[in-house]
């Protein structure tokens, strides 16, 4: 009883919410800490993520394909018609999916 307890706190604790952001926006400027995490801000700004920030995880394949693509955007002042992200339980948003026009 108690480990099934401690099972559902700890997956409840860590539930992340999805959403999605349909503005134009333009990237001003991009970082990369360590080997596993990279982000981003906008000149736009993003009050709905922690410090303003859009992390990307570098640890796979696609977190390396949308680095990739934001510092795309970034040096050829690209405009991002769609973010796609999600939101831990500290509010931080993490990115999942950038389309760019």
């Amino acid at each position: 009883m108690y480990r099934y307890l401690a099972v559902v706190l700890v997956f409840v604790s860590t539930v992340c919410t999805a959403d999605q952001l349909l503005n134009t926006y333009h990237i001003s400027r991009i970082f990369a800490e360590g080997s596993s995490q990279a982000g981003f801000y906008t000149s736009e700004g993003l009050p709905q993520c922690l410090y303003e920030i859009m992390y990307i995880d570098l640890s796979n394949e696609g977190g390396k394909a949308q680095f990739s693509m934001a510092l795309t955007a970034k040096t050829s002042n690209q405009t991002i018609k769609r973010l796609d992200y999600i939101v831990n339980t500290g509010g931080a948003c993490h990115l999942t999916g950038m389309h760019m026009e």
